[in-house]
């Protein structure tokens, strides 16, 4: 009886062991799919981190390449604004100062541009015998290529009403000088005027 006692508790014993021994290795596969699954979020997160650094990099870059070329820009506008107010300055030099004062007359002006500068201009010349020119125009467009066409527009017309006898014939001349300078797409209209201050007599010619 004890000899089968001794058996029954050795298989007792035998079996509790190889219930802990199946609980231990099932217990150790768990740890190896835990630590392989470590492993594998270890790596996720190494390569996120490397995809997130290599974002940043190249998001760092681009926000350079932004900023230089944001600056540059400024830089180039802020030229660009500089050559306008100087092209302003002289554009508003070329103009009249004051003006002219005749007895029994009111003359005004007034001047104001779409932009920085444009084409419009006008201009009052002082002629032999009491005489008056006056002249208004305006070359087609804004900007800078109105202003040049302006400018030389503004001293033919001041050379050819000063030699003339008629605001026509200035005109003619003018036009004459002019059409083979200027861009084909490009013109100017003009009022040409001549007052006799002492009878009141006014001759005008218009033109495009």
């Amino acid at each position: 009886l004890r000899q089968v006692l001794t058996i029954v508790e050795n298989a007792r014993l035998y079996n509790r062991l190889q219930g802990t021994y199946l609980e231990m290795e099932q217990k150790n596969d768990q740890l190896v799919r835990s630590q392989s699954e470590l492993r594998r979020q270890e790596e996720e997160v190494k390569q996120l981190n490397k995809d997130l650094e290599r974002r940043v990099a190249e998001r760092t870059e681009q926000l350079k390449s932004a900023m230089a070329k944001q600056q540059e820009e400024a830089q180039e506008r802020q030229r660009i604004e500089q050559e306008l107010r100087v092209a302003r300055l002289i554009q508003h030099t070329l103009l009249p100062k004051s003006v002219p004062e005749l007895e029994g007359y009111q003359i005004a002006a007034y001047y104001q541009p779409a932009r920085e500068v444009g084409g419009d201009f006008y201009d009052f010349l002082k002629l032999p015998e009491g005489r008056l020119g006056v002249i208004v125009g305006d070359a087609t467009g804004h900007g800078m290529p109105a202003a040049l066409v302006m400018a030389t527009t503004r001293g033919m017309l001041r050379a050819g009403t000063q030699t003339s006898d008629s605001p026509s014939e200035a005109l003619e001349r003018v036009n004459n000088s002019l059409y083979p300078e200027i861009p084909p797409n490009m013109f100017v209209t003009c009022l040409a005027a001549i007052l006799d201050s002492r009878t009141g007599r006014l001759q005008y010619a218009n033109a495009g």
